[in-house]
Formats: structure tokens, C-alpha cells, sequence
């Protein structure tokens, strides 16, 4: 409940509006973190469910089943189906201030009610 009072607190503030949340149901998702590499370097990206699935080959469901049917061997051999395999990626990179980015989350987090 605390989640949805500060969203609706917000809106209120911000937009004099006031909104009605619904919770819909959730599914089950992952962070697919990795170090890619090529000829002029490497570096570690973390990709989200829809595109980690595009690069496992396989839904974040299927995964999740196998692994909770103690299925490992299955699981595992499907990760490693993906490991040493050449992918092509478009990636963007956007420069990042820690010091400001940081001072804004502390300065929201302090304005917090609890």
C-alpha cells in the first residue's frame, strides 16, 4: 500500500489529479547480465526480458519452468546452447552524471513521507 499512496500522492501533487491504481497481475521477468566482447574491447551489458529472450531462445516462462521442476541439467544446457555464440547488437550509450543523478535520488527519497 505504501507503493500506491506515494503514486497517488504525486499525481495529486503535481497534476491535481487523482487516480485510481489496479493491481492486473505480474509475471515473471529477468535481467540477463553479461560481459560481451569483440575485437576492439568488451563490456558488461544488462538486457532486459524481452530482448534476453531473443538472445537465450527461449521465454523467461520456459526457463523459470524448468528450473523450478529441479530440471537444471535441461536449464543448463540451454544457457550454455547461447554462450560463445556471435550476436549482432545496436547499442546506445548516454553519458550519466552519478554525482547530480545521485543528490536527486537522496533528495527525493528524503522528501518521502513514511
Amino acid at each position: 500500500m505504501w507503493l500506491s499512496d506515494n503514486i497517488k500522492d504525486h499525481f495529486a501533487r503535481k497534476s491535481n489529479m487523482s487516480i485510481t491504481l489496479k493491481y492486473i497481475g505480474g509475471s515473471i521477468r529477468y535481467i540477463l547480465s553479461a560481459n560481451f566482447s569483440e575485437a576492439s574491447g568488451e563490456a558488461w551489458f544488462s538486457v532486459f526480458s524481452e530482448e534476453a529472450e531473443k538472445i537465450i531462445d527461449w521465454s523467461v516462462d520456459e526457463l523459470d519452468k524448468m528450473k523450478s521442476q529441479d530440471d537444471l541439467t535441461e536449464f543448463q544446457t540451454q544457457l550454455k546452447k547461447v554462450t560463445w555464440v556471435p550476436h549482432l547488437f545496436r547499442v546506445m550509450v548516454a553519458p550519466v552524471d552519478f554525482a547530480a543523478e545521485s543528490k536527486f535520488l537522496l533528495d527525493e527519497i528524503s522528501s518521502m513521507k513514511v
